[in-house]
């Protein structure tokens, strides 16, 4: 018996927020995340939803994981959390955080 557990299964989301695949009139849930099953891993999960706004690709949205982590960070930790956050700001690109809406009502989001 495997000790993974479905972290997108563990929360009642909005369709829009279960939608990882989108083409044309066919959207689906095709992406997953793998959490180990206890106490020390699913349960610190406490949130896992897509993100509507967002695409990786013009079909793949963004599939997010929050977790809850304890206080204590140990070296190792810092960079792993390092590396992945220098990861994805060179992929993706850095957010400054605020969007902008202009006369039209449209919403912009900046990259640095």
């Amino acid at each position: 018996m495997s000790d993974l557990a479905i972290a997108n299964t563990f929360f009642q989301k909005k369709l829009q927020h279960l939608i990882t695949y989108r083409s044309g009139s066919y959207s689906t849930q095709i992406d997953y995340l793998l959490v180990r099953r206890g106490r020390c891993h699913i349960g610190k999960v406490t949130n896992c939803k897509a993100i509507p706004e967002e695409s990786l690709t013009a079909q793949h949205r963004l599939l997010v994981l929050v977790s809850r982590n304890s206080l204590r960070r140990s070296r190792i930790s810092r960079s792993i959390h390092s590396a992945i956050t220098a990861a994805g700001k060179r992929v993706l690109g850095s957010s400054r955080g605020g969007r902008t809406i202009d006369k039209d009502g449209v919403q912009e989001c900046r990259l640095r």
